[in-house]
């Protein structure tokens, strides 16, 4: 069996922050997964049934391919999911899109679905920073930043504190990576 535990992978989810994959950490026992839904126990109360899986904002040239992609648990309603857009700088959103009628269902797997938001070139801002906020009837389910923290002053994270996720794309991307 192969998989990436052993090596550095910053594009996976770590939802608990402590340096390993998700996938790793249930794979080694170091999380617990008793619902068997993929998301570790320790990790179920900051997801709250949906949560931003992957994103593209920048790449070499002009922006082309963003998205933004969320993975949202059969429990939940895709239409009381709000995807927020925000801008590091003063922290006010600069879009927002109802998963259930603005995003795609691409995919369905056992208990989830995931979603996916295909922008315009420029449609993610550039960082330094920025962020998402995915929320669920209002109460904020995910909220998290590229290039430096958020503290959001509107829309649903208002008051709020993004988590960075420690990564950055910039003009040495390739498009398409």
């Amino acid at each position: 069996k192969y998989d990436n535990c052993d090596l550095p992978n910053p594009d996976q989810a770590d939802c608990n922050g402590n340096s390993i994959g998700d996938v790793c950490d249930l794979a080694d026992g170091t999380s617990d997964d008793d619902n068997g839904n993929g998301i570790p126990d320790d990790c179920e109360g900051t997801a709250e049934g949906a949560w931003i899986n992957e994103f593209h904002y920048d790449n070499a040239g002009g922006d082309v391919n963003e998205f933004v992609e969320i993975v949202v648990l059969d429990s939940v309603d895709p239409n009381s999911v709000t995807l927020s857009l925000y801008n590091g700088n003063g922290g006010g959103t600069y879009g927002s899109y109802n998963v259930g009628t603005d995003l795609i269902m691409e995919e369905v797997g056992p208990g989830y679905s995931i979603y996916s938001l295909a922008l315009p070139s420029n449609g993610l801002q550039n960082g330094a920073p920025d962020g998402i906020a995915l929320d669920i009837s209002g109460a904020v389910a995910h909220f998290i930043s590229y290039e430096g923290t958020i503290t959001a002053t509107a829309g649903p994270a208002d008051g709020l504190t993004s988590e960075d996720i420690l990564l950055s794309e910039g003009s040495g991307t390739t498009a398409g990576s």
